[in-house]
């Protein structure tokens, strides 16, 4: 797929309806190969051409699975975050794969559509590429993740986050990257030591745009909330809500999935968070000193904890 225009951040690039939808959790063989057998019968002629023209990574001289089941296996996008619910799509599925994605595809379950949207600006002419990689692979090494990418998909990426220049240092972030995010998932270093733990939030920040993974910001924002939150700090975790909202509004739209008036409430009720003063008061502080987005300093006083 290639961009025939410029494709600002954030900008819509397709939205879709799948062709259909299986359960895809704990189904045994025997009961999805019928699933997706009757799915596919039910197709108009038209829609069944082009499901069975889309691309199957399963052997068919060495895969017990149908064919049907194969293309599924394939080319299939969860519906949802923890939805037990697949989705065939017959455009989205053939947007390539990149380490290096440009684009994002979000379900939107209240329209029944899938979105795919730019999560860089996307010049003219350029590929529009996808991750087929789970949010652990992606930082993954390369040659685990080209092992990965050839197993259930049957090419070896050659990307330039696998085969460029840059390899070795986009190795190394990567794996710093899960390394800090785990300690800080951890618990003890964001309760020991708080400051340490902000630091780490913001190379994770940084990183991950150095990685092309925008799609990942929000919910790195989110952490950064919480640990702020969970000292007192209710200036800060305000003014992170407000990034992590904005940032999410801007690569998922205004009916993503986690834009719940619950959420949005927190920029300026923050103390209405479970977390609140859960770990401290050391970092205490009101909504009112907040600081907004774009003023004088601001990017200095959000971090500041993480210099103490």
């Amino acid at each position: 797929m290639i961009a025939a225009a410029a494709l600002p951040r954030g900008s819509v690039i397709l939205t879709e309806a799948p062709l259909f939808k299986y359960p895809s959790t704990n189904v045994p063989p025997s009961v999805l190969d019928r699933l997706v057998t009757d799915a596919v019968s039910n197709l108009s002629n038209e829609k069944k051409a082009a499901f069975l023209a889309l691309h199957c990574a399963q052997s068919k001289q060495t895969s017990a699975v149908s064919p049907a089941v194969g293309i599924c296996s394939t080319n299939a996008f969860g519906l949802g975050y923890k939805s037990r619910e697949s989705g065939i799509f017959e455009v989205a599925s053939r947007f390539n794969h990149s380490c290096l994605p440009n684009a994002s595809h979000f379900w939107k379950a209240g329209r029944g559509v899938m979105e795919v949207t730019a999560q860089r600006d996307i010049p003219e002419g350029a590929e529009i590429t996808m991750s087929y990689l789970s949010s652990s692979e992606f930082f993954l090494p390369h040659k685990p993740r080209q092992a990965v990418l050839e197993y259930r998909y049957g090419f070896r990426c050659d990307c330039a986050a696998c085969a460029g220049p840059e390899v070795r240092a986009r190795d190394e972030r990567r794996v710093q990257i899960q390394r800090m995010d785990d300690e800080i998932g951890g618990g003890v270093l964001m309760i020991m030591n708080p400051a340490r733990a902000m630091k780490f939030c913001r190379q994770i920040i940084k990183w991950l745009q150095l990685e092309c993974l925008d799609e990942m910001l929000p919910r790195a924002y989110y952490d950064v909330f919480q640990l702020a939150i969970a000292h007192g700090d209710q200036a800060r975790a305000s003014a992170f809500m407000k990034i992590e909202r904005r940032v999410r509004r801007e690569l998922e739209g205004d009916d993503a999935e986690d834009m719940t008036p619950e959420k949005n409430a927190l920029i300026e009720q923050p103390q209405s968070h479970r977390a609140f003063q859960a770990f401290s008061k050391r970092w205490q502080s009101t909504v009112s000193m907040r600081r907004e987005e774009g003023s004088a300093g601001f990017d200095q006083w959000l971090w500041m904890r993480a210099e103490a």
